[in-house]
């Protein structure tokens, strides 16, 4: 004797629960996603905007370094200052023999002969008004004070200076900005010195 069992299969569909958790298992993983995306993104903002402070921070101090090591130079040359006593020789700090706060001014002097300027200038209080913002100049790479050279870049850039005796000075290069709606700093610090004085 033959025994058929009739096996009865029923297709259901989902149920109302089933959707609502597979809809949910798929909102959290591309929410998931999307907030990595723009964790990382703001991340990757910060860092690039730290090293270029950094970088420009750095600049700062070299800057000073650079306008030293040429005051040196044309003190060993005998070359004398033609504006405004042309019988003064140059000192190791000229450009920067006054406590204070300066600006760097650098630009390329456009002729058959270009050359790179950089000297530093009186930042004043530099304040609201722009005069410390540093613009990106596409032509050459360096970033200057001349607002039709390039473009803003959101950073200033201010160099304090302070006599510590006759023979060195402390220099702190400080670079703010903003990011998020937030204030940034940073600053490097260094101590130079007329090491060469006799």
């Amino acid at each position: 004797m033959k025994i058929f069992y009739k096996i009865k299969t029923k297709i259901k569909g989902m149920s109302l629960m089933e959707t609502i958790l597979a809809v949910g298992l798929v909102m959290s993983v591309i929410i998931g996603s999307l907030t990595i995306g723009i964790y990382t993104t703001r991340i990757g903002r910060t860092s690039q905007n730290k090293i270029i402070a950094m970088n420009l921070a750095r600049e700062g101090i070299e800057v000073v370094r650079n306008i030293r090591d040429t005051n040196w130079l044309k003190e060993s040359e005998g070359i004398i200052n033609e504006e405004p006593d042309p019988d003064r020789i140059y000192q190791w700090n000229d450009g920067f023999s006054i406590n204070g706060n300066y600006k760097i001014d650098q630009y390329v002097q456009t002729s058959p002969q270009e050359k790179w300027f950089q000297k530093l200038k009186d930042a004043g209080t530099c304040g609201n008004d722009n005069t410390c913002w540093l613009y990106l100049d596409s032509d050459y790479g360096f970033y200057s004070l001349d607002s039709d050279e390039g473009n803003n870049t959101g950073f200033s850039r201010i160099i304090e200076i302070t006599n510590i005796d006759s023979n060195t000075i402390q220099v702190v290069s400080r670079i703010n900005w903003q990011e998020n709606g937030k204030d940034k700093e940073f600053k490097l610090e260094e101590k130079l010195t007329d090491w060469r004085d006799d």
